[in-house]
């Protein structure tokens, strides 16, 4: 890999990617709320009766579509990418692979709104294959798998009424899911709770999908089609290192100047402690 911009871009991409946003216990995807948590282990939470929603509130749920065992994986990772430092912090808990956001029936919200990916589920089997320069296509994957996805969950009866998930839909959809991206089964579990959203009851979008991974990234995206494109603003293409500077300032050197200037002498340069006063200055800044 070259120092060419696309590459810097890529090489970033695939750093963000494998930063996965994790959780210890549920109740950490819902503000520590455990009162937000809905467990499916007793059965999907919108299944009639119902729950109610807060007052002046609207009540949404977003299922947590499995997730990845972050020991398991960090071990699978090592043993790809040797890591010599004693001081590696360790990643514990779990990642999310992608969530689903249904309303208080158990519908799918609007396509483009339901379903949201880990770039991290994404990215780890393609780590595990030291395919790192793939890593950088995660925003183009990540569109295709968001459709793909909602196609596989998105029902409607003969009458073309949308139908709530119910439990066998969201298993097909996780096995499904593990399958495309290509999790070894050792280093996930299946779908055990959904977050509760209690959304402003006048809102006419539906809740953003909880952050699973860097934020970063759709910047990223979008800087790199404005390289590719050749529409970046100068001061991108300058930190990318497209346009090169045909002379350098160093700006320093005007701060050393009017703390240090010649015309002292050694003597008065000197602090009472017998340290020059030059060097103090530039220590505390």
């Amino acid at each position: 890999m070259r120092d060419r911009p696309e590459d810097v871009l890529s090489a970033w991409t695939a750093l963000e990617v494998l930063s996965p946003v994790t959780y210890r216990k549920p109740a950490d995807m819902a503000d520590g709320d455990t009162r937000r948590i809905a467990a499916l282990d007793g059965g999907l939470p919108w299944r009639l009766p119902g729950e109610k929603a807060r007052q002046n509130k609207q009540l949404f749920y977003q299922v947590v579509l499995g997730a990845v065992c972050m020991d398991e994986a960090t071990n699978a990772l090592l043993s790809v990418f040797v890591d010599k430092h004693q001081d590696r912090p360790v990643a514990r808990g779990m990642a999310a692979i992608a969530t689903v956001t249904v309303d208080k029936t158990g519908v799918l919200v609007e396509e483009g709104a339901a379903t949201a990916l880990s770039s991290f589920a994404w990215g780890l089997p393609l780590a595990l294959k030291q395919d790192l320069v793939g890593l950088g296509r995660w925003p183009e994957a990540e569109t295709k798998l968001n459709e793909d996805l909602d196609r596989q969950l998105r029902r409607v009866d003969d009458e073309g009424k949308p139908l709530p998930l119910d439990a066998e839909a969201l298993r097909g959809a996780y096995d499904w899911l593990v399958g495309t991206l290509g999790l070894h089964p050792s280093l996930v579990e299946g779908p055990t709770f959904a977050i509760r959203v209690y959304h402003y009851w006048k809102a006419q979008d539906p809740p953003h999908a909880p952050l699973m991974g860097s934020f970063f990234l759709e910047d990223l995206a979008a800087v790199r089609k404005l390289v590719t494109a050749g529409t970046a603003p100068t001061a991108l293409r300058s930190y990318l290192g497209i346009t090169k500077r045909a002379e350098r300032k160093d700006v320093l050197a005007a701060r050393r100047a009017r703390h240090c200037p010649r015309s002292f002498g050694a003597r008065s340069r000197r602090s009472s402690g017998g340290t020059p006063e030059c060097t103090a200055l530039m220590s505390s800044a």
